[in-house]
């Protein structure tokens, strides 16, 4: 699994001529899906 294909970030930063677009939104604009993590567990090698 690639890191890119898990989603446990739905909402994706957006970035114009190198720079951090701020959100629209109020707050940071990172949310944190716990049931996408939790179906891709860590396990150390």
């Amino acid at each position: 699994v690639k890191i890119t294909d898990v989603k446990v970030f739905p909402m994706q930063t957006e970035w114009e001529d190198g720079h951090l677009l701020p959100p629209e939104a109020p707050g940071l604009g990172i949310e944190f899906d716990e049931e996408a993590a939790l179906k891709h567990p860590y396990h150390p090698v």
